[in-house]
């Protein structure tokens, strides 16, 4: 039997190593996000049966392989509407779209996993249905990533992870960092819910977790700034500022996924006139503005 959590006023949660959320109103109920594959796919079905409810929709929050891997056999085996946020849909539609970004161009067979590329679903723009819930803009860690809220739980899908889980992987991803810093200021200001990460547990008082998170992404910031008191290419950037966090490289793919993190907050740090680059023998060497 699936094991599925209840949150409080219809919502519910089912664990995973990525959970999907349910929110039931009037016997019909959201599945918000898929999981990674069509096993977590399946089991989301079986919850919204053991809860005597009619499958309404699916809600994804974000277009990452852990959250919309189980869409594709939901909309086969149902036929219900899959939602998403707009700025999301076309990697949706095209997940290979999210290994092209994370390696900048025809993506190494690495990247073409289900960890990074789910099976396509027909997602439409969630901006456009109406809904019985509250979407919020959560944007940052993916292009439009949105969370989902009831009166009495958030949903705040990966805009913060458990404490557990950023100490394994020491930087929080984000596409863009500096908006993902300015979602986790956002919902530390926030009160009176119960706060759902999608890669940790609920909690009333997220604060801690939070600001850990803030924590990790002001150190990853001033590790690269102290990094760059010498002119470094952006591959000696990256190797420099994992070295210096002592962030282990364990296999290709890993490696795709913190350059393209970090290349986000080379972008970050240029937009604030703190750093430029300048075109060497055919490289890009990035270089400290001073003041």
């Amino acid at each position: 039997m699936v094991k599925v959590e209840e949150l409080g006023n219809g919502a519910y949660r089912i664990p995973g190593r990525t959970i999907v959320g349910l929110i039931c109103i009037d016997k019909e109920c959201y599945v918000i996000d898929t999981g990674l594959d069509d096993d977590q796919g399946r089991r989301a079905l079986n919850v919204v049966k053991s809860l005597n409810c009619k499958l309404k929709a699916v809600l994804n929050t974000h277009s990452h392989a852990d959250h919309i891997g189980g869409n594709n056999f939901i909309e086969k085996r149902s036929g219900v509407d899959i939602f998403g946020p707009l700025e999301e849909i076309p990697y949706i539609r095209n997940p290979k779209l999210e290994p092209v970004m994370l390696y900048g161009g025809s993506p190494v067979p690495e990247l073409l996993s289900k960890f990074f590329m789910a099976k396509p679903s027909n997602a439409k723009p969630i901006e456009n249905v109406k809904l019985p819930v509250k979407l919020v803009d959560l944007r940052g860690h993916s292009p439009g990533m949105i969370g989902i809220q009831t009166d009495q739980v958030f949903f705040v899908a990966d805009a913060y992870t458990g404490i557990n889980i950023l100490s394994k992987h020491v930087i929080p991803y984000a596409y863009d960092t500096e908006s993902a810093l300015k979602t986790l200021e956002f919902i530390l200001d926030t009160k009176g819910l119960l706060y759902v990460p999608f890669h940790g547990e609920p909690s009333e008082e997220p604060e801690e977790e939070i600001e850990a998170n803030i924590s990790a992404i002001k150190r990853t910031k001033e590790t690269l700034l102290k990094a760059l008191k010498d002119d470094l290419s952006t591959c000696q950037v990256i190797s420099r500022v994992l070295s210096q966090l002592n962030v282990k490289i364990r296999d290709a793919a890993l490696y795709f996924l913190y350059e393209s993190l970090l290349k986000g907050y080379l972008s970050w740090l240029k937009r604030d006139g703190l750093i430029t680059f300048k075109i060497e023998f055919n490289k890009i060497i990035w270089t400290l503005i001073k003041a």
